[in-house]
């Protein structure tokens, strides 16, 4: 068995509106509450890019928009 046939098939929790498989419930829960069939809420302040999960578009501005921060600005993401 490969390795990573055996993570598919302890994905166990599925969501009955999409489709996708998590393999914990808490992870299905967040998936159906912020995400699944959901417009993104968060807008980037620095570009047209979008996310459904704020810690996600936290990653983003840090990632992307590292040198566009002020000291201010970088503390607030921390």
């Amino acid at each position: 068995m490969l390795p990573f046939a055996k993570n598919l098939e302890s994905k166990k929790f599925k969501c009955p509106n999409c489709g996708r498989n998590y393999i914990h419930q808490k992870s299905l829960r967040q998936h159906m509450r912020h995400e699944c069939g959901k417009e993104p809420q968060f807008q980037c302040p620095y570009c047209p890019k979008k996310s459904k999960l704020k810690g996600n578009m936290k990653q983003h501005i840090i990632l992307v928009h590292k040198g566009l921060l002020n000291d201010k600005q970088r503390k607030q993401l921390y």
